[in-house]
């Protein structure tokens, strides 16, 4: 059996890795990954962080790059012919390849998994998906009908995240020296420009919290290639900060973590599935953000907000994206009581996001995968 499995960001990268560590031995992967589904012998045709990009003033200097990029992974697959396409995540970039796809004449199933919030904005999507597909997978139990209306077989597996049992590891603080004073995490996105736009706040932001909490140890999770500028951007702070470059460590860490600052995405829902009170702070250019809000039609940018229809997770985004701002919403996280009262809060709503027959999602898609719907 041959598997073209595709990723364009880091996050999609774990989730497709974990897809593949479901379906049995002996399958010849090819398709498009980072490091996590590298390591289970997918060779990636290009580097998948040419694709990780958001916003649309953003994506103008690496349209050329990505269209080219289209255009040779659909030759590819049409060369290759396998027998099942997963894409994951990362829409706008796997829409446009189902599209050129289906234009070159491919008749071969097409399966995504984590569909595009169309619950939130640009509904047509939905339909659009429904053309292009044969399946897809959701992450939210409310998400099937919007794709269901248009003919496509759409079943909720859970959110990928739910079902990760992070283990604590008890050599994680030696091997990074840290003492056993509270860890918050820093997550500032795991795009350039998201760096380039939250994390001198987020910094400053820590330096205010150390005024009131002055034993937090700080760790900025990170991906490889993203490393040096995260730790040239620290060297112009008076503060310790500790880089992880391991997705392991990273998880780990979740584990050990008292809270966090983060930028709005995927890692919001991971933090809260892990019960680690945080923040969402997050700013993008002024185009994007004009633009954005021309189409949204929900009031907030967490999905945990948004199935709640109130900010259980505070979020400040664009002009209050500031670090009096952040610093004075996280005391709450540290403090012990408020703490407890704000984890049992995010649980009422995360309880929701597994799967009722109990399987994980990652397994159940790669059933689905092997054996069709």
């Amino acid at each position: 059996m041959k598997v073209f499995i595709s990723a364009a960001e880091p996050s999609g990268d774990i989730i497709a890795a974990e897809v593949m560590d479901y379906l049995p031995q002996g399958i010849t992967y090819i398709g498009i990954g980072g490091i996590e589904m590298q390591k289970r012998e997918l060779e990636s045709l290009f580097p998948m962080e040419e694709l990780s990009v958001m916003g649309f003033l953003e994506i103008i200097p690496r349209l050329f790059t990505i269209l080219k990029r289209i255009r040779e992974t659909a030759d590819f697959i049409i060369k290759e012919q396998p027998d099942v396409i997963l894409t994951v995540d990362a829409y706008s970039f796997h829409s446009r390849l189902a599209t050129r796809l289906r234009k070159m004449g491919y008749k071969g199933r097409l399966c995504h998994y984590v569909p595009p919030a169309v619950w939130a904005w640009k509904e047509k999507r939905a339909q659009t998906l429904a053309q292009l597909y044969n399946e897809v997978y959701c992450i939210f139990p409310f998400e099937p009908p919007y794709f269901q209306s248009h003919g496509i077989h759409a079943e909720f597996v859970g959110h990928p995240a739910a079902f990760r049992v992070y283990q604590k590891d008890p050599t994680l603080r030696e091997r990074y020296n840290l003492s056993a004073a509270p860890i918050f995490m820093l997550l500032p996105g795991s795009r350039i420009q998201e760096i380039d736009k939250l994390y001198e706040v987020f910094l400053k932001t820590c330096q205010i919290l150390k005024e009131t909490h002055p034993n937090l140890q700080l760790v900025v999770p990170t991906l490889p290639h993203l490393a040096s500028k995260i730790e040239k951007i620290s060297s112009h702070h008076d503060l310790n900060v500790t880089v992880m470059t391991d997705t392991q460590d990273r998880f780990a860490c979740f584990q050990e973590a008292q809270a966090a600052l983060a930028a709005s995405g995927t890692v919001a829902m991971e933090l809260a599935l892990n019960k680690v009170p945080c923040v969402i702070g997050y700013k993008t250019s002024a185009l994007t953000c004009f633009l954005v809000r021309q189409f949204v039609k929900v009031k907030y940018a967490t999905v945990l907000n948004i199935m709640a229809d109130r900010e259980v997770i505070l979020e400040f985004l664009q002009d209050r994206c500031t670090p009096e701002n952040l610093a004075a919403a996280l005391i709450p996280c540290l403090e012990k009581q408020d703490r407890a009262r704000l984890v049992a809060e995010i649980e009422t709503y995360t309880n929701t996001l597994k799967d009722p027959r109990g399987q994980k999602p990652q397994e159940i898609v790669a059933k689905r995968l092997e054996f069709g719907p």
